[in-house]
């Protein structure tokens, strides 16, 4: 979802989330988050522990293929997602600050 700031997208977003009651993870980047490897570290705490073993660590392995290393933590991520909340749809809000520079994030789908 893309639109200038003000145009309600943050609330579109919430009330449809609340709509359905599903479950979801609602994360925020800011202009203070331009480690990739934390994002996806604080993404992985998302589902507490034990699940967050089993996933995907971004190591130096993958500075050069950050979409190869997110397709393979998402399809991690989302199983163990639905197995712990038993749910079919998956449902994740990803809110990118407006000032960010690219950098890794800009190859992650």
């Amino acid at each position: 979802m893309a639109a200038p700031a003000g145009y309600g997208k943050t609330t579109a977003v919430i009330d449809y989330l609340e709509s359905v009651e599903a479950p979801h993870v609602w994360f925020r980047i800011d202009e203070g988050d331009q480690d990739i490897a934390r994002f996806f570290q604080y993404l992985a705490q998302s589902l507490a522990s034990p699940a967050v073993g089993n996933l995907p660590v971004f190591g130096v392995e993958y500075v050069e293929q950050p979409k190869e290393f997110a397709r393979r933590f998402f399809r991690a991520y989302f199983a163990r997602f639905e197995a712990r909340h038993h749910s079919g749809p998956r449902r994740l809000a990803r809110r990118r600050h407006a000032r960010i520079p690219g950098g890794a994030f800009r190859d992650v789908p």
